[in-house]
């Protein structure tokens, strides 16, 4: 089993539809048992997770971009009114 692979297949799962009580919520082996979940073989497991990993990398990547474009953006609007 590749835990990527299964990080991003948990990840995908809506568990807020299996969440019961008010005060203590609890989620049950019995209500989130009948969940269907693909499971391909360790190879294609592992193509899988290698691609969406690639992905997150890229995304991280970006964001890093943005956030230093906007610092970028702030420190020239500051010098503009000073």
């Amino acid at each position: 089993m590749n835990t990527y692979y299964l990080y991003c297949l948990l990840s995908n799962i809506d568990f807020v539809k299996y969440v019961t009580g008010s005060t203590i919520p609890h989620i049950y082996f019995k209500d989130y048992s009948s969940e269907i979940c693909g499971l391909p073989c360790l190879e294609e497991q592992t193509k899988i997770a290698n691609f969406l990993s690639a992905i997150d990398d890229k995304v991280q990547a970006v964001e890093a971009q943005i956030e230093k474009t906007e610092m970028w953006k702030k420190g020239l609007l500051q010098q503009l009114f000073v």
